[in-house]
């Protein structure tokens, strides 16, 4: 009797975990290292620096996130609790499906959309003041993120974008500049907050080439590999090598005034006139 011999269908070939990582985590160090540059690209832009006028190597980026990712990841967790709790007030229901169940499904229609263009007119305004009297570009910012969103929505939402969008697509296609131009905002606002400074938060300590240390108190410091951005009292801006900084030091009358929502998001921070005088 001839003996039968069992054969099994190979197991059809499929990404492994470990490969699922890796490339996840590729992605993730690419947006992060992208993120990172247009921060830092929008805060030496406040400051009339560019990429030319200072050296920067990939490692600073990295690093920069540092800066900007604690208050990013706040706004984020912010957004998203804020969005599982209307999720969840609405019962999960499309936007189609509330109009829908509701006994003016007209009105509600309106009444849904008046939001988003009360917002719309607020944005406007307030990035025309902006621009026209306080003189900053921030409104280039903030019409970027409207512009840009509406544009993108209008795409996917487009009959014929299922032909070259699916829904993972179509998030990333509106999200990811979105979130860029978002965190490029971050660095401009920083820059401009270091500039608008009245009082000196650092003091630094550099060596001089005479041989006698300097010590100036400073608005704001960034380091980079090789030079460093020094911010001064009178707006001036200084960019020296990193190795002549000795010590860098927060003055502690502006620490002592400065809460933690101060520091990790720029809110509610203590005018120049409520600090206490220097003993």
């Amino acid at each position: 009797m001839a003996q039968q011999t069992s054969h099994h269908p190979a197991a059809p070939d499929a990404p492994s975990l470990l490969d699922g990582a890796s490339k996840s985590l590729g992605l993730a160090a690419a947006a992060l290292l992208v993120l990172s540059v247009a921060y830092d690209f929008s805060f030496l832009y406040a400051l009339g620096l560019t990429f030319e006028q200072l050296p920067t190597t990939l490692n600073d980026h990295v690093r920069s996130a540092i800066v900007w990712a604690p208050t990013a990841a706040s706004y984020a967790l912010f957004f998203a609790v804020y969005e599982m709790f209307m999720r969840r007030a609405e019962g999960a229901k499309t936007e189609e499906e509330l109009i829908a169940s509701s006994p003016n499904p007209r009105f509600t229609s309106w009444f849904r959309r008046s939001p988003a263009y009360l917002f719309g007119a607020i944005v406007g305004m307030a990035a025309a003041v902006d621009y026209l009297i306080l003189e900053s570009n921030r409104a280039v910012y903030i019409l970027g993120i409207v512009a840009w969103g509406s544009l993108s929505v209008w795409l996917v939402r487009h009959p014929r974008s299922a032909d070259y969008f699916n829904r993972s697509g179509a998030r990333l296609f509106v999200i990811a500049p979105i979130l860029t131009i978002c965190v490029g905002s971050m660095g401009y606002n920083r820059g401009l907050g270091v500039l608008a400074a009245s009082a000196p938060t650092w003091r630094a300590e550099l060596a001089a080439k005479s041989g006698s240390n300097q010590t100036i108190d400073l608005n704001g410091i960034r380091r980079f590999t090789e030079v460093a951005v020094l911010v001064l009292g009178n707006k001036t801006v200084m960019i020296v090598p990193t190795s002549s900084i000795l010590s860098v030091g927060q003055i502690p009358e502006v620490s002592k005034t400065q809460t933690r929502a101060c520091r990790w998001l720029g809110l509610g921070c203590a005018s120049p006139n409520t600090q206490s005088p220097k003993q």
